[in-house]
C-alpha cells in the first residue's frame, strides 16, 4: 500500500482559484542575499546539514527566481523554480525565508501566490516535492504518481 507522505506531490493548476501576492522577480545577482536568508531558514527550522543553495543551481536559465519582501520593502524570502517546458510544468526546487516575522505567514502565502502565477502563465502542474500535510491542503493537491504521468505510444515517452 502507498504510503502518501513517503511520495512527491503536485498541484494540479487548472484546479485553484488563488490570487497572487507582492513578490518579485529576482536576477542571478541576488544569490549572495538569498545564501544568508537560506542560512536563517535552516537555522530557525534546525535542519542541520541541508544542500547548499548553489550558485549554478540558482543562475540556471531554466530558474526563476521569486522574492518576497517585508512592509519595509526588504528581501525576506525567497523561492527558486525550475521551469520545464517540455512537459509544461514546474518544480520548485528551493524555498526559504529568514523568520524575522513569523506573523508574515510568508510560506503559506508565497506558494499560493506561486500556484496562482504559474496557472496566469498556462503552465499545467507545480511539483512542490515531498508530500507533507500542509500541502495537502492546497487546491489542486495530487500525488505525483509516475505511472499516471507518462504513457507509451510506439516506444515513445507521452506526457499525460
Amino acid at each position: 500500500m502507498l504510503n502518501e507522505m513517503e511520495c512527491d506531490c503536485r498541484i494540479r493548476l487548472k484546479d485553484t482559484n488563488y490570487k497572487e501576492t507582492n513578490y518579485v522577480l529576482l536576477e542571478p545577482d541576488a544569490y549572495e542575499e538569498c545564501v544568508q536568508i537560506y542560512i536563517k531558514y535552516c537555522q530557525y527550522k534546525q535542519f542541520g546539514d541541508m544542500i547548499p543553495l548553489f550558485k549554478e543551481e540558482f543562475s540556471l536559465d531554466i530558474a526563476e527566481r521569486i522574492g518576497y519582501t517585508d512592509k519595509d520593502n526588504r528581501l525576506c524570502a525567497f523561492s527558486v523554480i525550475w521551469k520545464l517546458p517540455s512537459v509544461n510544468s514546474l518544480y520548485t526546487s528551493y524555498f526559504a525565508w529568514d523568520y524575522l516575522n513569523p506573523e508574515l505567514r510568508i510560506g503559506n502565502k508565497s506558494v499560493r501566490s506561486e500556484i496562482a502565477r504559474y496557472k496566469r502563465l498556462g503552465y499545467d502542474y507545480y511539483y512542490l516535492g515531498p508530500a507533507m500535510p500542509y500541502k495537502k491542503q492546497l487546491q489542486g493537491y495530487e500525488v505525483a504518481d509516475v505511472t499516471k504521468t507518462f504513457k507509451f505510444k510506439n516506444n515513445h515517452v507521452i506526457w499525460h
